[in-house]
């Protein structure tokens, strides 16, 4: 990768300077940074059902998460670690971070960073050879992805004594399961995304008597204004219809969970407790007011308080009809769920797609 080489001193310089002006608005010096890079780098969730495990036992709450390239599988392909792509995409994005930390400081309380604009030249330089070096990774890790596939699959299968429990034919299953999701629509996984927002007015405080070049300046003035807010509205309204998405999904696993150790006769008063507990946790995450879910969640939440599991199994009929509200919750959540997801697809087109993952 090409060095990129900065002032320090001169980049710091700017910052302290522009931080402590107070003889105008600042906003007329500066223009706001919003950046964000992804790539495929992908973890193994330790549901059970992933594993196809019907009877999984206690052993699989300790897998926490699995990289399914990590760093033996790297080394393996590309005898240094730090020559892999994953490596390089890793310490782009730690380098851009970087940058933006040198460069900016933070602009209305924290909720977003703000650049001077004697600096926008080279920061611009900067992040465009990033961006150069990113696609450069990018294209290396698709045509290294079969062979990273591979190996990751062989690496797995032929350490059992990593998963005391799992066969390698069950653990090959979920390798396999996992990666084939992420192998589909592979190009849309990357992203590395730097955006400049302008705030300055136009300055009305000149001599001019011309009130048609004034006109026009005004005109011009509220074309960035828009454009610029245009731009923010739509990222924020991206960000809450993929929060609102994220969290009828979660609502799903709730009770999915209940319902499985329903199934297995594996369920006692704690199990209802922990679904109830996920309820109330509910009402602080959904800051998006999402009344519909909400709503649901709070009426089922009046059902379950009102039985004990104790009482349940002693009556296979009250047991049928337990399993069966749970049930119908299920479907209820997940058509909620595909309801939201197809409104962020429908509204937001590719974005709507992409799934959130620890990276």
């Amino acid at each position: 990768m090409a060095s990129v080489i900065i002032d320090n001193k001169k980049a710091h310089k700017e910052k302290v300077s522009f931080q402590k002006k107070d003889e105008k608005d600042i906003s007329q010096l500066i223009t706001l940074v919003h950046h964000s890079v992804k790539f495929l780098d992908p973890c193994l969730p330790n549901r059970p059902e992933f594993f196809n495990i019907p009877n999984p036992g206690k052993s699989i709450m300790s897998f926490g998460r699995i990289k399914l390239f990590n760093d033996e599988i790297l080394k393996e392909l590309f005898q240094e670690i730090h020559e892999s792509p994953i490596y390089k995409m890793r310490l782009i994005r730690s380098r851009l971070q970087a940058f933006i930390d040198m460069f900016t400081f933070p602009y209305l309380d924290g909720l977003a960073r703000a650049l001077p604009d004697s600096m926008l030249s080279e920061f611009r330089s900067l992040v465009n050879q990033l961006e150069k070096e990113f696609d450069e990774q990018v294209k290396i890790f698709i045509s290294n992805y079969p062979n990273m596939h591979t190996a990751s699959i062989n690496y797995f299968v032929s350490h059992p004594d990593l998963y005391p429990g799992f066969t390698e034919e069950q653990m090959e299953f979920a390798i396999r399961n996992k990666l084939d999701k992420y192998r589909s629509n592979i190009d849309s996984r990357f992203l590395f995304s730097v955006t400049h927002f302008d705030i300055k007015p136009v300055d009305m405080t000149t001599s001019e008597s011309d009130l048609t070049e004034k006109q026009i300046q005004i005109e011009a003035r509220n074309k960035v204004a828009q454009e610029a807010g245009a731009k923010l509205s739509h990222m924020v309204d991206s960000f809450k219809e993929e929060v609102r998405k994220d969290l009828r999904e979660s609502a799903v696993n709730a009770f999915t969970d209940l319902l499985q150790a329903i199934k297995d006769d594996k369920w006692n008063q704690k199990s209802i407790n922990s679904t109830i507990k996920y309820i109330d946790r509910f009402k602080n995450l959904n800051f998006l007011n999402d009344k519909e879910l909400e709503k649901f969640l709070s009426d089922k939440r009046k059902e379950m308080e009102t039985v004990s599991a104790q009482e349940i199994k002693k009556n296979s009929g009250s047991s049928e009809h337990f399993k069966s509200m749970i049930e119908n919750s299920v479907n209820e959540l997940k058509k909620m769920a595909a309801e939201e997801k197809k409104a962020l697809v429908d509204e937001f087109g590719a974005v709507g797609k992409r799934s959130i993952d620890p990276f």
